[in-house]
């Protein structure tokens, strides 16, 4: 498919939002044309590992199947095809999604073969498969889940979903050599951006915090702004090699600093080169974890933890709802020394921090 041709398809699809549940159609409905081209990412299926409900013959032989961008309607949707095994017999027909599956006999073998096309519409999307006997009744059945981050990636109607706005409470630590210590509760905001999960090797990222109001302070009564912004680019990583885990390396630059107005501390324009690992794993199809760690250089190589540096360790719990809106409970830890001519600076912030797309 031409580069002319991905771009319409992306463009019909951002004028779309998909449905709340998967949806499986008989195969005389989706035509695969050129499946070469039109292989985008990857699926991963599973079934459940504990003793609930299977369908107890059923075979998927490969676990590991591309995902397709086909033609529906007027718009373009990520669809795979699921290649399924059962034994034959008389009044065991399977239904995928409340839909007969055409099943076709295995050559040389007492098997029934045939294909799940089932249309993906989030990072996790649920296949019901029911084994019914000769007077449709269920006898057996199972859910079967497909993980694909990056079918939800293009359900993005905006680049402002991909934008978080950030509101939270920072506890500040500061030391400076001439002065002492000074720590402070104050309120924050912030923007983060991220560009969404869609298999590309390469992303962006940007963050920005800022202390706003100071409400507890010692031992002066002040109201210091800190401040903190990295931009910069990602790169997808496979350290962790399930694909419930999503991760990427960070290749950044990092801006620090606390504005003290009328006292005798802060410093400002303190800059350096970052870089990083974010890794998300997904616990459903709504909600997953994330872990992050970022280092910046203030000087020269810094290889110890009492050099002109930076380091900060992020905790967070991410929620998607079925309109595509995402929150986000974040938990920080940051700790940077450095020196400024005779002074030695020390700041530790501990941000907590709720996170929204609109």
């Amino acid at each position: 498919m031409s580069a002319f041709r991905y771009s319409l398809a992306f463009l019909f699809i951002t004028l779309s939002l998909f449905s709340a549940a998967g949806i499986c159609e008989e195969e005389t409905d989706v035509t695969v044309r050129d499946e070469k081209e039109r292989a985008l990412w990857v699926g991963y299926v599973f079934r459940r590992e504990d003793q609930g409900p299977r369908v107890k013959d059923l075979d998927i032989p490969v676990t590991r199947t591309p995902v397709y961008l086909v033609p529906h309607g007027q718009i373009v949707r990520p669809l795979v095809n699921i290649k399924v095994t059962h034994p034959l017999g008389e009044g065991r027909t399977l239904f995928v999604n409340g839909v007969k599956l055409n099943t076709e006999q295995k050559p040389g073998t007492e098997l029934q073969r045939g294909s799940l096309y089932v249309y993906l519409n989030s990072t996790i999307s649920d296949i019901r498969v029911e084994l019914k006997n000769a007077e449709s009744k269920v006898v057996e059945s199972e859910s079967i889940y497909v993980f694909a981050p990056e079918a939800r990636g293009l359900q993005v109607t905006s680049p402002f979903r991909s934008l978080f706005f950030k509101v939270g409470t920072a506890w500040l630590f500061y030391g400076q050599s001439s002065y002492g210590t000074f720590s402070a509760n104050s309120l924050s905001l912030g923007l983060h951006y991220q560009s969404p999960e869609r298999g590309q090797t390469w992303g962006l990222l940007g963050d920005a915090d800022l202390t706003l109001f100071t409400y507890d302070s010692s031992p002066e009564d002040l109201n210091p702004q800190f401040y903190e912004a990295i931009f910069g680019v990602t790169k997808k990583s496979q350290l962790i090699k399930s694909p419930l885990w999503r991760s990427r390396w960070v290749f950044a630059a990092n801006t620090v600093g606390v504005v003290a107005f009328g006292s005798p501390f802060g410093f400002s324009g303190l800059y350096g080169p970052t870089v990083g690992y974010k890794t998300e794993y997904y616990l459903n199809n709504k909600s997953s974890l994330g872990f992050d760690f970022y280092y910046t250089l203030y000087s020269e190589l810094a290889i110890t933890f009492q050099d002109d540096r930076t380091y900060e360790l992020e905790g967070s719990f991410h929620y998607r709802t079925d309109t595509l809106n995402q929150y986000v409970f974040n938990v920080s830890y940051s700790n940077s020394e450095f020196a400024a001519g005779s002074e030695r600076i020390e700041l530790e912030l501990l941000l907590f921090s709720f996170e929204f797309s609109l």
